[in-house]
């Protein structure tokens, strides 16, 4: 398993359409080929969109200071200058209420937004209606709370930026799946899933270089020790994406022919395990399966399940779903996120976590 991890995180970050993300791509799909005889590549094609350098943010007035920032992935790009205003909320994933300003030029022409935490650094995020063609920056909580009183004491703040990015009307995205297929043939199929691209701005170790490899570590110990059931093993691509991979695979799964779906997203250095999960008897059998479960004592049960992940476009067509993590906001979609020992330990309690699930679930 630490073998696979450091693999994946060696390429960097690995956003759809780039280089090392094509070359991770080919480093699992080969992999998975030496161990299921019937992996593929499952390709579809959406609206992409590729970061070029780092954003810039600066208040000219009535003080001048640079603002460390991020894009939204799914930014439009361009050069700003105007007045900043505050006008509401930006709900990120339809969870997290991220103060939302808008950059107005002298005619009250909205020409480029910012949102910022209230809580926690800066980190990047997905605009989840996808691309915009206005420049779109993310400032953390120390920023905002400045930004936030400079115009609550009624000041006239003005501020410049630029965002250097570009759509990409058809960007090619590649699920990689491992058929496990050694249960009756009336069984239903159980996915396992873990996404295997990350942010543009992270190696992604924790998010998700670690259940990547927590899935690639299963599927060798299925290929030597073939379990009684229909696995269907799936790498997806695009989570960052507005779950791109996750929501092309499931147009294709049919509901009454699948057991249930397990995402691996997420393995952190907490010790508290959050189960997010549904449809409310899944979440019941879950839970009761899991308050025996002595290998981790602190665990969380988030019902209905939340949508940022891959599980959602199989909760949405009616598919029992459940995802693991160790959640870790810290370093989520930051450049602190990369190899740490102390995330192994949680990895191989995940690898027990799912195969104990497999048997008793």
């Amino acid at each position: 398993m630490k073998h696979f991890w450091k693999e994946i995180l060696e390429y960097g970050p690995r956003s759809v359409g780039t280089p090392a993300h094509d070359r991770v791509t080919d480093y699992i799909f080969n992999e998975m080929k030496k161990l299921s005889g019937h992996a593929y590549l499952d390709g579809f094609i959406f609206e992409g969109w590729l970061n070029h350098s780092p954003s810039f943010l600066r208040v000219t007035e009535p003080v001048e200071r640079k603002l460390e920032s991020f894009l939204f992935l799914g930014s439009g790009a361009g050069e700003f200058k105007g007045y900043m205003k505050k006008i509401g909320k930006n709900y990120v994933w339809n969870m997290y209420g991220w103060d939302l300003y808008a950059v107005v030029s002298e005619d009250e022409k909205i020409i480029a937004w910012i949102s910022g935490r209230n809580e926690g650094g800066l980190l990047s995020q997905t605009l989840i209606e996808g691309n915009s063609d206005l420049p779109h920056l993310i400032i953390g909580e120390e920023e905002n709370k400045w930004l936030n009183h400079l115009l609550q004491a009624g000041q006239v703040v003005k501020a410049e930026g630029k965002a250097d990015c570009s759509a990409v009307p058809e960007m090619k995205g590649n699920n990689i799946v491992a058929p496990f297929r050694n249960g009756a043939p009336d069984q239903k199929d159980i996915i396992l899933c873990a996404h295997y691209d990350s942010m543009y701005n992270t190696v992604g170790a924790y998010d998700n270089g670690a259940g990547a490899a927590v899935l690639m570590s299963l599927a060798r110990r299925f290929s030597e020790n073939p379990p009684k059931k229909n696995l269907v093993l799936i790498f997806t691509d695009g989570e960052e994406c507005r779950l791109e991979g996750s929501k092309h695979f499931a147009k294709g799964v049919c509901p009454e022919q699948t057991e249930y779906v397990l995402n691996i997203d997420g393995i952190g250095r907490g010790q508290e395990l959050e189960i997010w999960c549904g449809r409310e008897p899944f979440a019941r059998k879950i839970y009761e399966l899991l308050a025996k479960y002595e290998e981790i004592p602190e665990k969380i049960i988030k019902w209905p399940p939340p949508p940022g992940s891959d599980h959602q476009p199989f909760y949405a067509k009616g598919i029992h779903t459940c995802m693991y993590t160790f959640n870790d906001q810290g370093i989520l979609h930051t450049e602190r996120d990369v190899y740490q020992e102390s995330m192994l330990r949680n990895m191989e309690k995940m690898e027990k976590l799912v195969l104990y699930t497999l048997e008793y679930a």
